[in-house]
């Protein structure tokens, strides 16, 4: 035994997990002192009490002749508890029961807003003449910083002859494609720029300019930042390094923009953030089950409304206790019946192995089925159930 379990401490992967299996064995042993739904200690109205240990009915707090279960959050947010002074109530550090329904009401504060930031390419119009003269622009000011309105475009920006081509064609009156080139421009904003026209069909007069759309271009879809903000305006950890870079100015909009969403469906807003263009669009992430991860609920809420971290802790402990509690069963059982079986031999052993031959024929599923109509469902049925099995 010895040599067995030196060779296994030389190993060092299977004696970190027995460590930290039996770690998180021994927290689950007390799994009461950290998570539940019941209050550790409590003072009410001059008397000490250890809800965690004893039951009280909640006639013992309300008066209500009811003798049922008290919901002790609720205790807490009445007049009553309220009104007293002296009267406080300790938690453990996740205030939730393995089998308690979370009332989504409660979980208003840890709603999220996520604010998703994607880089927005500047669009203008201009109208030029025949001779490539800027006669009227709408926010050109990005693409031409010195001003738009009576410069020539070709002296300004190395158009392709087809530009200019494709706009005489349309002052002729003439039918035209739509057209669509890409320019990089090696004055004034110095921006890449896709420049279009749409289709062109002949009208009644011919027109003294023409349309053309500049569309800042080059721009990085990869850049898109999210903000996650919770409805009290705190940055959820995690995703606030963006957002340190930003001033007060964009932070306070942002903020606005979130707070907006809580309310009601917002659109998409452009913000400039350091000379970028940003389209902002704001997702809220309703309640509904099941729930992700959140301050207060470390590894979220099941489909159940049930807290995870609960759930897992509390059965991390069932679950090695039936593993240990079987193995332990199986060994007295088998030790006792080959022992008994062994030591009067005769009729006794034979009997005995046809008895273990039927048994472990039988479907373990239906024999459960049949034990648990008649005895019920109990932790002690089930073991005694595996142990004859295995």
């Amino acid at each position: 035994m010895s040599k067995r379990w030196s060779r296994f401490r030389r190993r060092r992967a299977p004696l970190a997990s027995l460590i930290a299996l039996s770690c998180l064995f021994a927290v689950s042993l007390v799994a009461e002192l950290v998570c539940n739904d019941r209050p550790l200690l409590m003072r009410f109205e001059g008397e000490w009490l250890v809800p965690f240990l004893r039951f009280y009915p909640e006639d013992r707090f309300t008066g209500s002749g009811r003798f049922t279960r008290t919901d002790y959050k609720q205790l807490e947010m009445s007049d009553r508890f309220q009104s007293g002074p002296g009267n406080w109530m300790l938690w453990p550090p996740v205030p939730y029961g393995p089998n308690e329904i979370i009332d989504p009401a409660t979980l208003r504060n840890e709603e999220k807003v996520a604010l998703i930031l994607t880089p927005a390419p500047r669009v203008a119009s201009l109208d030029v003449d025949g001779n490539g003269r800027i006669v009227r622009s709408v926010a050109a000011d990005y693409f031409f910083p010195e001003g738009a309105e009576g410069r020539i475009l070709p002296e300004v920006w190395p158009v392709p002859d087809a530009l200019m081509e494709a706009v005489q064609t349309r002052l002729k009156n003439q039918p035209a494609e739509p057209l669509e080139l890409q320019v990089n421009p090696q004055s004034d904003s110095g921006v890449a720029v896709t420049i279009s026209m749409t289709e062109y069909r002949p009208r009644s007069r011919e027109p003294r300019s023409a349309r053309i759309t500049l569309r800042e271009d080059g721009l990085d879809a990869g850049k898109r930042q999210t903000i996650l903000v919770y409805r009290d305006g705190q940055v959820v950890p995690g995703t606030e390094s963006f957002w340190a870079g930003l001033s007060e100015e964009v932070r306070s909009g942002l903020l606005a923009t979130a707070g907006a969403r809580f309310e009601a469906a917002v659109y998409p807003e452009p913000v400039d953030i350091a000379g970028q263009a940003w389209s902002v669009q704001a997702v809220l992430n309703d309640v509904q089950f099941p729930y992700p991860p959140s301050r207060r609920h470390w590894l979220g809420i099941d489909a159940a409304g049930r807290d995870v971290f609960a759930r897992i802790l509390y059965g991390m402990r069932i679950a090695v206790l039936f593993g240990v509690s079987l193995v332990v069963t199986t060994m007295a059982l088998g030790t006792l019946l080959g022992g008994l079986q062994g030591y009067y031999g005769g009729a006794l052993d034979l009997i005995g192995q046809r008895v273990v031959e039927i048994w472990s024929t039988l479907p373990f599923l239906y024999v459960m089925i049949l034990l648990g109509s008649v005895y019920g469902r109990s932790f002690g049925l089930l073991l005694f159930c595996y142990a004859l099995f295995n």
